[in-house]
């Protein structure tokens, strides 16, 4: 669906591009997976920058979400 919003001729590289973004986060997670053998600590280290960047923006930005809307 998000491949329709460009012109023809530049969907096939828009394509490709939200592809290699998943497949580089694959490898990533599975680099990642084999430092952290155990799943409750690859959950926590894939986990933490979530969360530290929601404490930041919430830290930058004490709007709630409501009000920011």
């Amino acid at each position: 669906m998000a491949t329709e919003l460009f012109p023809p001729k530049q969907r096939t590289v828009a394509a490709v591009s939200h592809e290699f973004f998943w497949a580089l986060g694959g490898a990533i997670l599975s680099g990642w997976a084999y430092l952290f053998r155990q799943w409750r600590f690859l959950q926590v280290a894939v986990s933490l920058p979530a969360i530290l960047g929601f404490i930041l923006i919430w830290s930058v930005n004490p709007l709630t979400p409501t009000v920011a809307i």
